[in-house]
């Protein structure tokens, strides 16, 4: 408990903007009796994000590698109970990626993803990352980070305000590339497209370029007529926002096509509302293909997924997303 406090102390110096007496105070951290190796691997990246914040990139770089080798640095240290998973070795990995690209790749293109359980059940941006890290030499990888809460829509998020570890604070506080936000079915189209504009219009202004993930419909909605309803409304929002879309109803409806049984419909689903491993694959090539305009068709997937399948889904993600954003280039 003691520790907990001293690490929370050196935190709150890092928001204060006072680096040096931050990492006095983590040090403090480390150096106490029953620190776990993950609350130390959280402490060895607050003392490199302190330098990180500080401008101070040189020794920023050697004390966030140094998270990258720790015991503990890959165990998940969740927040928002438990829907916002925190590893040290990702949060580190972004800074470093974020001031020293890796050779042999292209542009690395940090994102920051937003939403519910659609987002993170089955740790989506994971996902898109491991698509886009299976790509030819030359294109893009993506680094994900999230804020996410479970059964939370894009108009609380926006209602909670710019203050601490709120949505919008977690925007303006890293360079992203693009900021992904979660849609959700039963939203009213009005509302969606209110707050879709006024987030799109918060992130270019700090200059991160906004893309919308269609996410799924429950399963109980009308199939196919309730999933083309759903995409138009999302369609709307992508018009009136002019922000890229990932079309996940419409990649449904592609590859289930017109005449589909709740059998095979089902077959996406784990729950009433969640995807299976197929639909969760489905969803995270949309992500992928909107973000870089590049085709997610033989590129990496879910071992549990046989290869003829996988690319059927991801043939079907690829024209959607071709379908809904005829403007897309790479």
């Amino acid at each position: 408990k003691k520790a907990k406090m001293q690490m929370d102390t050196g935190t709150t110096l890092i928001l204060e903007g006072k680096f040096a007496e931050a990492r006095t105070e983590l040090a403090k951290a480390m150096a106490m009796e029953g620190v776990t190796d993950n609350d130390k691997a959280h402490i060895q990246f607050q003392i490199g994000l302190s330098c990180y914040e500080a401008g101070d990139f040189d020794r920023a770089k050697t004390e966030l590698q140094k998270v990258l080798d720790m015991p503990g640095a890959n165990a998940n240290q969740a927040r928002n109970n438990n829907w916002d998973p925190y590893f040290p070795a990702r949060e580190a990995r972004l800074r470093l990626r974020q001031m020293a690209p890796e050779a042999g790749a292209g542009k690395n293109l940090n994102a920051l993803f937003i939403g519910s359980s659609m987002t993170i059940r089955g740790w989506m941006p994971f996902e898109v990352e491991a698509i886009s890290a299976s790509a030819p030499t030359g294109t893009p990888r993506i680094t994900s980070a999230n804020y996410v809460r479970g059964g939370t829509k894009i108009d609380v998020f926006w209602n909670d305000g710019d203050t601490r570890d709120t949505a919008k604070a977690r925007i303006a506080s890293f360079p992203w590339d693009f900021v992904v936000l979660e849609t959700f079915y039963n939203m009213k189209p009005e509302d969606l497209i209110k707050y879709g504009k006024l987030f799109c219009d918060f992130a270019r202004s700090k200059n991160v370029k906004p893309v919308f993930y269609e996410s799924q419909p429950a399963k109980a909605v009308p199939y196919p007529d309730g999933y083309r309803k759903y995409h138009e409304d999302n369609l709307r929002l992508k018009e009136a926002a002019n922000a890229p879309l990932a079309p996940v109803a419409l990649a449904q409806l592609h590859y289930l096509g017109p005449n589909a049984t709740p059998e095979q419909v089902g077959a996406f689903y784990d729950d009433w509302v969640h995807f299976s491993g197929r639909g969760k694959h489905l969803a995270a090539c949309c992500i992928y293909a909107a973000l870089t305009g590049l085709s997610p068709v033989g590129l990496e997937h879910p071992k549990d997924i046989p290869d003829e399948e996988a690319g059927k889904i991801q043939e079907a993600a690829w024209k959607a997303v071709r379908e809904a954003n005829p403007e897309i280039k790479p």
